[in-house]
């Protein structure tokens, strides 16, 4: 009786000991999970949102002490990106940055400009392209692309897109816009690197290349491939229609997704015509066309050519320069998505200074980017079904060759 008696009072014992133990672990303080490293990504905006100016901020903000940010922009507007950027070069961070001409006027660049100045380091510094045209390009420099060599615990970061920073216009937070971000690449960074100290080379006074890409040709790093412009006019210089020749339709079940700000290049028009005719699903929602490059599109009876766009006065509207192709491209069973800051206009091929990233076999990135342009697709106001509506695609004011927004 007694050996029960002892038996009961060790497990009344024992679990009071537990309910303690219980206790004593819920009412310790919560440890703070680390913050999770930034990884390869894509990033996009929502008409009237923020998202990629405030992920850039983070980016900026959580530079390292003593590492560089590099940044081209052609428009440099938003007070959360210049004033992170001046403040990160006040905390020790060397900032160096180009803008196009047309960005050197406003306040905020002009705050930005005075505070890296003040800081006395010669590592930092803002510095603009020649009056009207760009720094190689003799139209604009309008790449928008950022380098952090150490942010948020990740290395040799690129992060390139559409989205100018030019508040909330179309270009800016008012309209669709999406930003790639690769970290680790080392050849990507290093090529981006070179790029950029060319640009800057330029703005200080050396003459510049408006063949860029023939003296800098694309190159593969990793599962990336960079090109830079402007590329000479000349026959067989089109780099979208160059692309689109390594797709095969014969199956069936290729799918080629274009969301571009203008698309207007005949040659490019001329290859999407014929590859639907073989086989390929070309899906495209644009916000300019001309009226020849969209009759040129939808001639005939496309029944595997979707066009749809933004009516006009409609300010939320597509700035992305994206082409995702799924299916038969170099190989069966590809995934690749083409990004940057290039238009699919003559200009931006041949007389602008542009950046463009191919992604290969990426799934989670080419997913994103094809998961996006559906609600891009879903948020437009107009579809073109015959030539006859083509008009709808014109811009009833000419904004020149870059993005005036």
């Amino acid at each position: 009786m007694e050996r029960h008696r002892t038996t009961r009072s060790r497990l009344r014992i024992g679990a009071l000991a537990t309910a303690l133990l219980a206790a004593g672990m819920t009412s310790a303080p919560a440890v703070a999970a680390a913050a999770p490293q930034l990884t390869t990504r894509a990033d996009f905006n929502t008409p009237g949102g923020g998202q990629i100016v405030e992920y850039l901020e983070k980016l900026i903000r959580g530079a390292a002490g003593n590492s560089t940010i590099k940044t081209a922009q052609y428009l440099l507007r938003d007070a959360p990106i210049t004033d992170a950027l001046a403040d990160a070069a006040e905390r020790g961070v060397h900032v160096q940055v180009v803008v196009n001409e047309t960005a050197a006027d406003h306040p905020n660049y002009q705050d930005l400009k005075n505070r890296l100045a003040k800081t006395g380091d010669k590592n930092s510094w803002a510095k603009s392209c020649a009056d009207g045209r760009g720094c190689n390009g003799t139209n604009a420099m309008h790449n928008k692309f950022f380098l952090f060599d150490r942010t948020l615990d990740a290395k040799e970061v690129v992060a390139t897109g559409s989205a100018n920073f030019s508040e909330n216009t179309t270009g800016g937070k008012g309209g669709w816009n999406s930003y790639y971000t690769d970290v680790g690449n080392a050849g990507l960074f290093a090529r981006y690197n070179g790029y950029f100290a060319d640009l800057r080379k330029v703005a200080d006074g050396a003459k510049p290349d408006p063949d860029y890409y023939a003296a800098h040709p694309p190159v593969v790093t990793g599962n990336t491939k960079s090109y830079f412009y402007p590329r000479r006019e000349a026959e067989g210089n089109d780099t979208v229609e160059n692309s689109l020749k390594e797709v095969g339709c014969q199956s069936g079940k290729t799918k080629i997704r274009i969301g571009v700000w203008s698309l207007t290049r005949t040659k490019v028009v001329e290859k999407l015509r014929s590859l639907a005719s073989q086989g390929c699903s070309v899906d495209i929602v644009a916000l300019r066309m001309t009226e020849d490059s969209c009759k040129k599109l939808v001639q005939g009876k496309p029944d595997r050519i979707r066009l749809r766009g933004f009516k006009a006065g409609n300010k939320h509207g597509i700035h992305q320069k994206n082409m995702m192709i799924e299916g038969d491209y170099l190989k069966p069973g590809t995934k690749v998505v083409f990004t940057g800051s290039q238009n699919f206009n003559n200009p931006s091929l041949h007389d602008n200074d542009e950046n463009v990233i191919r992604i290969l076999d990426d799934d989670g990135i080419h997913d994103s980017f094809v998961k996006n342009f559906g609600q891009v697709a879903a948020a437009t106001d107009q579809e073109i079904k015959s030539s006859g509506d083509c008009k709808l695609m014109v811009p009833k004011e000419n904004t020149g060759a870059a993005d005036e927004d």
